[in-house]
């Protein structure tokens, strides 16, 4: 996406709106407004952020044909921005531990 073609879609919308010049102005203004985030410092493999997903992934048990649900826990290495993941059998301590301690 350009700021060319972003002005040709609204110009087509707002043909009385702002021409190229204006409008290239007001993004670039906008952009500086809304790319202030929060910035956090950490040092490399200090922080690791963790949590399972909202859906689960299903899988067929292959000796007995049935369908398991299994939990997809999801981790991401602050620095490097690693992101392993792992599938068990559920939230419970154990099988969030198992994940946690696996070597990445």
């Amino acid at each position: 996406m350009t700021r060319q073609l972003l002005w040709s879609e609204y110009y087509a919308k707002y043909f009385d709106g702002l021409k190229v010049p204006q409008c290239k102005y007001w993004y670039t203004k906008w952009t500086k407004e809304v790319s202030r985030v929060i910035h956090f410092t950490h040092k490399a493999g200090d922080k690791l952020f963790i949590d399972y997903t909202e859906k689960k992934l299903t899988i067929v048990d292959r000796h007995m044909g049935e369908l398991k649900s299994l939990e997809v826990f999801g981790c991401v290495l602050r620095t490097s921005q690693y992101t392993p993941v792992e599938a068990s059998a559920s939230q419970k301590k154990e099988d969030f531990i198992q994940p946690v301690e696996n070597p990445l």
